[in-house]
């Protein structure tokens, strides 16, 4: 007798597995999608993140989604900023309330709609980094293949960054492993997959050269230059790292009509010497 009620608990378990798995809405296919962005988002960002979804996509998918300012395709993906009410003429998904990720800085909503046939995946964003941000969130739960884009289900996402500075430091230079190989490309989509993960800035170690490497495809001048525009390319705050190689204590500074010291010879040659120069001049702009 227990062995006929474990079998028929058993069928129909499985006959509710089924039924449930049969009514689940299918995974939104996005395959056909093109790209709608708003005016609102203004350059060079607008063509940052138009770059960063479409490249990825295509790199996992070979889908090459186009870019379009009206609503005739039935497939959309659309890149809007909190305070837009409208995009074309399409009202964009804003709730109500006041204490919403999507309004709160550098925080997104992705939100999948399918009204009357027309398939929409909004990503809203309290800024442009919020929409780079989102598109981050996108890239990394959609399912990607050959040919194919699709959402894993439902998906209505909303979140905000919990810390305000989120990066890491690097260094072009010869006590790297690895970048000092490396090219500006290289540097470019290392600093693009950091800000899909969610960070904001990068801290550049400029003035502590030392031998070049071997391995440098550019010269360290070049690449901090080139590393400083990629910040700039996608909206990363960015700032210098050096070391205070002289006495920081209260000294009365140099008037302006004082004549700066020549540097003294030091075994860090004349690197440290520039540094204690541009301290002094530092000090004389803010004097």
């Amino acid at each position: 007798m227990k062995q006929i009620t474990i079998f028929f608990t058993l069928i129909i378990s499985l006959g509710f597995l089924l039924f449930s798995c049969s009514n689940n809405e299918p995974r939104p296919d996005l395959s056909d999608s093109v790209l709608i962005i708003s005016p609102s988002i203004l350059a060079p960002m607008n063509s940052t993140l138009a770059q960063v979804l479409t490249e990825e996509v295509e790199k996992r998918t070979s889908i090459e989604i186009k870019q379009a300012e009206n609503w005739e395709n039935k497939t959309v993906i659309a890149l809007a900023l909190s305070t837009d009410k409208e995009l074309f003429g399409t009202e964009v998904p804003l709730r109500e309330g006041t204490d919403l990720s999507e309004q709160k800085k550098e925080g997104f909503r992705l939100f999948y709609s399918n009204e009357n046939g027309k398939k929409i995946l909004w990503i809203v964003g309290a800024d442009k980094r919020g929409i780079l941000f989102g598109i981050g969130k996108f890239l990394r739960i959609a399912e990607m293949s050959e040919g194919t884009l699709k959402l894993p289900g439902e998906t209505d996402i909303a979140t905000s960054p919990e810390y305000a500075i989120r990066g890491h430091q690097f260094g072009y230079r010869n006590t790297a492993n690895s970048w000092d190989a490396w090219t500006v490309e290289q540097f470019d989509q290392h600093f693009r997959e950091q800000m899909i993960f969610g960070a904001n800035s990068f801290e550049n170690i400029p003035f502590q050269d030392g031998p070049p490497s071997v391995h440098m495809k550019i010269s360290r001048e070049e690449m901090n230059i080139a590393l400083s525009r990629i910040c700039e390319k996608y909206d990363a705050e960015y700032w210098i790292w050096t070391p205070a190689s002289f006495d920081l204590k209260n000294k009365k500074p140099p008037t302006m009509h004082s004549t700066p010291m020549p540097p003294k010879p030091n075994p860090q040659g004349q690197r440290r010497a520039a540094q204690r120069e541009c301290y002094r001049w530092w000090q004389l702009r803010r004097n």
